[in-house]
């Protein structure tokens, strides 16, 4: 399966098995997401896998909607993935890269 079929044929999964995710796995996904080209190569993505299941559960609880708590509660392995703020949009010096400023 190359890339353009796997995007048109996706579906989404709401329901997990409660395998452990080897880290392999979890290293192969990441370093694969890290060839999505940022705007002036900033990289400013950071990758987090969660396996804790108590914590898992303090994420759903306190910081997702209800209506996908659920969802992360059955997961064995959560991802977050975050960014640097102030970083995209900037020269070097701090002034902004375009006239849209951090727009």
């Amino acid at each position: 399966m190359n890339v353009t079929e796997c995007l048109k044929t996706r579906r989404y999964i709401r329901r997990y098995k409660p395998d452990h995710v080897d880290h392999s796995i979890i290293d192969s996904i990441v370093s694969s997401a890290s060839y999505s080209l940022p705007w002036k190569n900033t990289q400013i993505t950071r990758s987090t896998a969660i396996e804790n299941l108590s914590f898992l559960s303090e994420i759903a609880d306190r910081f997702t909607p209800d209506y996908n708590s659920n969802i992360i509660r059955q997961a064995s392995l959560l991802i977050a993935v975050t960014f640097i703020k102030g970083r995209c949009g900037y020269e070097r010096d701090g002034s902004f890269t375009t006239k849209k400023k951090d727009g």
